[in-house]
């Protein structure tokens, strides 16, 4: 294997093709020849129709789908499967119901055999950082979506990822909601220093959240735009609104809607 390069890339996709059920008679291309690199402490946003095959590329970085071609370059390793140093981040809630707050947060580090007081620590610090330390002892059903979602971004910061994945993780929230689920994410990026890869078709979400913007085609997917958002070097952990002020923002979004047009099939 092949150290990476001393250029702060920590993640490279290298020609990613995957095909569903490929050996029958109706295979699927859902990623066609997908390449791109991610710096590290970068958030990265990977944008476009709904459909296209986005979460699927995030799938295949996560491990959780092997490419049909290609590979996914994690440090100086090939992704072959899921693996501690990258964490991820579903739309749908995975806390478990029978456990509460902190043991929902000290679940995975259990898993990792982390020694017990270390698991104390980062409970406490993560609770706090996600705003959930006042519901410790509280179990999932007593929880709003929002903070279900908290619990579930603070369980895998606490398994301490080099890479955070997100699938479209405030898509099921109420608009008020989702709008303060985007600015503690921004807050986490800045304390963590987390790399973070984030999956929507959500073009104001993506403009506020990425420092660059990866916009797909509709399936099979390819990258048609890699876009920085050039707007934001000077305020990358501002508030929404200061976000949505810039005047460069109308711009970008024209753009991003541009984009999304040319890949509908309406």
């Amino acid at each position: 294997m092949t150290a990476i390069a001393k250029d702060d890339h920590i993640l490279r996709v290298e020609g990613l093709q995957k095909i569903f059920n490929q050996h029958l008679a109706e295979p699927v291309e859902a990623v066609q020849d997908v390449s791109f690199q991610v710096r590290s402490n970068e958030l990265t946003v990977l944008l476009g129709p709904s459909g296209c095959g986005k979460s699927t590329v995030l799938r295949v970085i996560a491990g959780l789908e092997l490419p049909s071609s290609g590979k996914i370059i994690h440090g100086d390793q090939v992704v072959n499967g899921p693996a501690r140093s990258r964490g991820m981040v579903f739309q749908s809630y995975t806390s478990f119901e029978w456990l509460t707050v902190a043991k929902n947060i000290e679940y995975g580090m259990k898993l990792h055999a982390v020694e017990p007081v270390i698991r104390k620590e980062r409970v406490e610090h993560y609770l706090e950082l996600v705003g959930l330390a006042d519901f410790r002892n509280a179990y999932p059903k007593q929880l709003s979506g929002g903070m279900k979602q908290r619990v579930a971004i603070a369980r895998t910061l606490a398994n301490e990822p080099e890479l955070l994945l997100m699938d479209e993780p405030f898509g099921a929230l109420d608009a008020e909601t989702r709008w303060n689920m985007q600015e503690l994410l921004i807050s986490l990026a800045q304390s963590t220093q987390t790399t973070i890869i984030l999956v929507t078709h959500d073009l104001s979400e993506a403009l506020f959240l990425g420092d660059r913007i990866i916009f797909f085609s509709k399936r099979p997917a390819t990258i048609i735009s890699d876009m920085p958002v050039a707007f934001k070097n000077k305020k990358r952990f501002a508030r929404k609104e200061d976000i949505l002020s810039e005047a460069k923002y109308k711009d970008a979004e024209q753009e991003l809607m541009r984009l999304m047009r040319s890949q509908s099939n309406i």
